[in-house]
C-alpha cells in the first residue's frame, strides 16, 4: 500500500512538471524574462519572500532584465510609469487585488486592506473615510501630544544615563501606543518601558511572517489557520495578534459603551472637567456610527476596525521614523538645514512644543525630508499585486490574459531615473522643492509609499501626523549620533527585514541634550 501511495505522489509530480513546461512553452509571455526556477513554479518567489530580502531581489531582477520581469508563473513586475498608470491609476478600470492579500484575515473575512474586489473596498472604505480625513486630525492631536511628552520624557532619562539607545524600538513603543491612544484613548504601556509589552511586537511580527509568505500559497490559508488557531487555544504556539488585541478591544468597547449609557454619562464622556469638548477617538466615532444604523456600521465593523488601526499602523509608523532619523544621521547637511528651519520658526514664536499639526504645514523643508526618507525607503517590500481582468491588458509593449497577476514595487519604482531624475539613489529632499511644479506633481503620481489610487493607505493622514509632529519636537531637542562602532556597518546601506513590511533590525544611537 504504501508502495502505491509512494507511486502516485511520483506521478502526480511527474505530471505536475510536464504541465508546468508546457504552459510555459506555449504562453504568448514566455519571452518575458525572470529567474529560471520562477517560470515553472513559485518556490523561488516564496523562498526568497522566506529571507526577507525580496525587495533587494526585485530591484536586482529589473537591473538584470529591465523594465518587466517574472517572479513566479504568471506573476510579473514592472518598473515603468505606463505600468503604474494601467495596474493603479486607470479610473473606471482598476483591477483586483491578487488571493495573496487573503492570507492576511481569517477565511471568509475581509479588511480594506484585503478586499479584492474594487467596488466590494469602495462601499467598505466609504464606511471608515470621515474618521481618517485630514479635517478629523485636529481631534486626534492631544492624544500625539501625550505620546510625544512621554517619548521625551524617556529619551531624557537615556540622555541622563549612558546616553545610548535603539531607535528603532523607540518609534515603535512611539508609534503603538499612539495609534492605540487614537483608536482607544488608552495607551498599551510600551512607552512606560521601552520595551515590548507581553510580546505583542514579536508576535506582530511572526503573524506578518505567516501572512506573507502564506499569501505566496493562499489555497492553504483556510487550513493552516484552522491549525495555527487550534493550536493556539493549546497554548503550543502564540496568539496571533488579532487574537491578542482583540481581547483588549472587546473589553475596551463595553468599557466605552457603559460610559455612554444614558445622556448624563454621555455628555461626560463628550466634555472634561472645565467643559471643553474631549477629543475624541476612533472607538468613540465608530460607536456613533453603530448607534446611528448597526446595520451599516456593524460590530465586526468597530472590531476589525479598531484592530486595524493597531496592527497596521505601529510597524510602519516606527519604520518610517526611525528612516527618517536614519537618513539625517548620515547627511549632516540635510540635518542642519532642518533644523535651521525648526529654530527659525521657534525664534518667531511659530512653533509650539510639541508642534501643531497646523503649524508644521508651515515647514516644506520638515515635509521634503519626510517624503524623500520614505522614497528610499518605503515600507511595502512587495509588488502590490493586482488581477488582470477578462479581456486582458496591455501593458509595456506585451499583452497579459485575464488571471495574470502584476504590479510594481515602490523599492524598485522609486529608483527610476526617468521618474525622479539621475540621481534618484540618492537621499536629495530638494528635489520636492526645487523642481518645478509639473515634475513635483509626476513624482507624487508615481510616490506609493501610502499605495496607489483608490486603494491606498486609509491611514495616510494619520501617520503624517505622528511622524510631522514628532520629528521637529525630537530635532529642537536632542542631538543624535550614530555609534561609532556601528558606523562600518551602516556604510552605504542599512540592514532591514523584509516580508510585507520593512522593519530596520536596529538603529543604535547616542543621545545628548541639545544645547541651544
Amino acid at each position: 500500500m504504501s508502495m502505491r501511495i509512494f507511486q502516485a505522489f511520483a506521478y502526480l509530480l511527474i505530471l505536475w512538471i510536464l504541465a508546468s513546461i508546457v504552459s510555459h512553452i506555449i504562453s504568448p509571455l514566455r519571452t518575458i524574462p525572470g529567474p529560471f526556477a520562477a517560470r515553472f513554479t513559485k518556490l523561488w518567489f516564496f523562498y526568497r519572500v522566506w529571507q526577507g530580502k525580496f525587495h533587494e531581489d526585485n530591484i536586482a531582477l529589473h537591473r538584470k532584465y529591465g523594465a518587466v520581469v517574472r517572479y513566479a508563473p504568471r506573476h510579473y513586475s514592472f518598473n515603468t510609469a505606463e505600468a503604474v498608470k494601467a495596474i493603479y491609476l486607470t479610473k473606471g478600470r482598476e483591477l483586483d487585488k491578487s488571493s495573496w492579500y487573503s492570507a492576511w484575515n481569517a477565511p471568509g473575512i475581509n479588511s480594506l486592506f484585503t478586499e479584492p474586489s474594487v467596488k466590494a473596498h469602495a462601499q467598505l472604505r466609504r464606511k471608515f473615510q470621515s474618521t481618517y480625513s485630514i479635517s478629523s486630525l485636529v481631534t486626534y492631536e492631544e492624544f500625539a501630544d501625550h505620546c510625544i511628552g512621554l517619548m521625551k520624557e524617556k529619551l531624557n532619562a537615556v540622555a541622563r544615563s549612558h546616553g545610548q539607545a535603539d531607535m528603532a524600538t523607540w518609534f515603535l513603543c512611539y508609534a503603538a501606543d499612539t495609534v492605540a491612544m487614537i483608536s482607544y484613548s488608552k495607551r498599551m504601556g510600551f512607552l512606560d518601558r521601552g520595551e515590548d509589552v507581553d510580546d505583542f511586537f514579536k508576535i506582530l511580527r511572526g503573524n506578518m511572517f505567516y501572512n506573507t509568505t502564506m499569501g505566496v500559497y493562499s489555497a492553504l490559508h483556510p487550513i493552516v489557520y484552522k491549525i495555527r488557531a487550534w493550536l493556539a487555544k493549546l497554548k503550543v504556539m502564540p496568539e496571533t495578534p488579532r487574537m491578542s488585541i482583540g481581547g483588549f478591544t472587546t473589553r475596551l468597547v463595553s468599557e466605552k459603551r457603559k460610559q455612554r449609557e444614558g445622556k448624563e454619562k454621555h455628555q461626560a464622556q463628550l466634555t472634561d472637567e472645565d467643559g471643553v469638548a474631549a477629543p475624541k477617538d476612533f472607538l468613540s466615532k465608530f460607536l456613533e456610527f453603530n448607534e446611528q444604523d448597526p446595520s451599516r456600521f456593524t460590530e465586526r465593523d468597530i472590531q476589525v476596525g479598531l484592530m486595524a488601526n493597531v496592527i497596521a499602523g505601529a510597524d510602519t509608523t516606527a519604520a518610517a521614523l526611525s528612516a527618517i532619523l536614519y537618513c539625517l544621521l548620515r547627511h549632516s547637511t540635510v540635518l542642519a538645514k532642518l533644523r535651521s528651519e525648526i529654530d527659525g520658526r521657534l525664534s518667531e514664536g511659530e512653533l509650539s512644543s510639541p508642534p501643531s499639526f497646523k503649524e508644521v504645514q508651515q515647514m516644506p523643508y520638515l515635509h521634503a525630508v519626510i517624503q524623500e526618507s520614505q522614497r528610499l525607503y518605503p515600507q511595502g517590500a512587495l509588488p502590490l499585486q493586482r488581477v488582470v481582468p477578462e479581456g486582458g491588458l496591455d501593458i509595456s509593449g506585451h499583452s497579459f490574459p485575464a488571471g495574470t497577476v502584476v504590479g510594481v514595487n515602490s523599492w524598485v519604482l522609486h529608483l527610476n531615473t526617468d521618474i525622479f531624475g539621475e540621481d534618484a539613489a540618492l537621499f536629495r529632499p530638494e528635489r520636492w522643492l526645487d523642481s518645478d511644479r509639473e515634475q513635483v506633481a509626476y513624482m507624487n503620481r508615481h510616490f506609493m509609499t501610502f499605495g496607489l489610487g483608490s486603494r491606498a493607505c486609509i491611514g495616510k493622514h494619520v501617520s503624517m501626523l505622528e511622524m510631522s509632529k514628532l520629528v521637529p519636537e525630537l530635532v529642537r531637542s536632542f542631538d543624535f549620533g550614530l555609534e561609532e562602532d556601528k558606523i562600518e556597518h551602516y556604510g552605504a546601506s542599512w540592514e532591514w527585514i523584509a516580508y510585507w513590511l520593512m522593519r530596520p533590525t536596529s538603529l543604535p544611537v547616542q543621545i545628548r541634550r541639545r544645547q541651544v
